[in-house]
């Protein structure tokens, strides 16, 4: 009895079995085996989840970056704009400093050239009086030859006086 019971279960020629193009041999998974694959399913779709935390950080970190950035070009451009300030008024002061030594120059210039005039004027003053001390000395009470010498020198003033006249 075993053997017909068993030759009624396996039944080979069957005529669904022979019809059927593909016959599912795999066996239902263990439960350890359906956990682990769970597990894995969770694992990748916790995996998106962190790839997607992850590129928010990124964009978030990346926005803090290019906002620093572009604090510190700022900060830049001012120190700099700060920097050309101080060189343009340097650059003014020297110029005026240089006028200033100019202008210096030409007032000692100046002056040089008051002093000899003064000098000048002060040698002709004494000239003119010594010239006058001269012309108005009476000769006829001095001895011959200073009588020659003071009248040669009238006559050398009067010749001068007409030339600059």
């Amino acid at each position: 009895m075993e053997t017909t019971s068993s030759l009624d279960s396996i039944n080979l020629e069957d005529e669904d079995v022979a019809n059927a193009s593909t016959i599912d041999l795999e066996r239902p998974l263990g439960r350890k085996a359906e956990k682990a694959r769970l597990n894995k399913q969770k694992s990748s779709e916790g995996t998106s989840l962190n790839v997607e935390w992850m590129l928010n950080v990124m964009v978030e970190e990346q926005k803090i970056y290019n906002i620093t950035r572009m604090e510190f070009l700022e900060r830049g451009r001012v120190e700099f704009m700060e920097l050309e300030n101080k060189r343009l008024c340097i650059k003014e002061e020297k110029i005026r400093l240089a006028k200033m030594k100019v202008e210096t120059e030409r007032m000692k210039e100046e002056r040089e050239r008051m002093k000899e005039e003064r000098k000048k004027m002060k040698k002709e003053r004494e000239t003119l009086e010594e010239e006058k001390e001269i012309m108005t000395i009476d000769v006829d009470a001095l001895p011959l030859v200073q009588q020659e010498y003071f009248r040669l020198r009238q006559l050398e003033i009067l010749a001068k006086r007409r030339i600059d006249n």
